[in-house]
């Protein structure tokens, strides 16, 4: 259960969250790293503040790309190049836009600063379920230390920029629907 955010961060009159990668190398010592690619996933239909008349409305008020990507009005990405317009976008576009749209209000190394931050606290809090998971797969083999999990963060900016953790993905989607996943998911794993 989660509580309702209800001053998100709009990007062009969308409630928009992202997609972030975090690669956990080490438990103990707590060792990850945030990759600066990931996606940005848009509602599509503007958003209005909550009310009893539009709160049935789920393309408003929810990212989730599996329940949107049926909508009438989704907007499919074709080309990685040019996704400014489609539901599913480059979190390196969509920082751009939100610079654009907010101009010195956004400021995007905060952002990432609290983004990382938030990542610090959670995975610290969900170590001791890392390290079983990571005990359980490397029982008896002797080579936990040399394993890494890719772990997918769902994160929704507020209008005030403090990220809220939505979601996190043990096993986040690798799966390229679109050529802005074959972008970003393949700078998610390069080397």
């Amino acid at each position: 259960m989660q509580e309702y955010v209800g001053n998100p961060l709009l990007l062009g009159n969308l409630k928009f969250d992202l997609r972030l990668y975090i690669l956990v190398t080490s438990i103990e010592p707590l060792r990850f790293y945030v990759c600066r690619e990931g996606l940005a996933r848009m509602a599509v239909v503007p958003y209005e503040k909550p009310h009893k008349s539009n709160f049935h409305k789920l393309n408003m008020h929810l990212t989730n790309y599996s329940l949107n990507k049926f909508s009438k009005d989704f907007v499919p990405n074709t080309d990685a190049h040019t996704d400014e317009e489609c539901s599913k976008r480059s979190i390196t576009t969509a920082f751009e836009q939100l610079r654009e749209q907010y101009g010195d209000r956004f400021d995007e190394g905060a952002v990432w600063d609290r983004i990382q931050d938030m990542v610090a606290v959670t995975l610290s809090a969900i170590a001791p379920i890392l390290l079983l998971h990571s005990a359980e797969h490397s029982s008896g083999l002797g080579f936990a230390s040399r394993c890494f999990q890719v772990v997918g963060f769902d994160v929704l900016l507020d209008d005030q920029m403090e990220p809220h953790l939505l979601e996190i993905n043990q096993h986040p989607s690798l799966q390229c629907d679109a050529p802005i996943d074959m972008l970003v998911k393949s700078e998610v794993l390069r080397p």
